[in-house]
């Protein structure tokens, strides 16, 4: 297999960074529109919260 074969798998620590900046900025885009979120609570039900009362 050559280099341009081969596709390397990004550091599972990009990952979850990239995916912690999403997750903000749909905190963030829905805190200024001041709407809810429906989020999964510990036993993965949802419930919606105000965006404004995340932190």
């Amino acid at each position: 297999m050559n280099s341009a074969e081969h596709k390397s798998v990004p550091d599972i620590a990009l990952v979850l960074a990239g995916v912690r900046r999403a997750v903000q900025k749909v905190v963030d885009q829905a805190k200024r529109d001041d709407t809810e979120l429906i989020i999964a609570d510990k036993d993965g039900k949802p419930v919606r919260v105000k965006a404004r009362d995340l932190n």
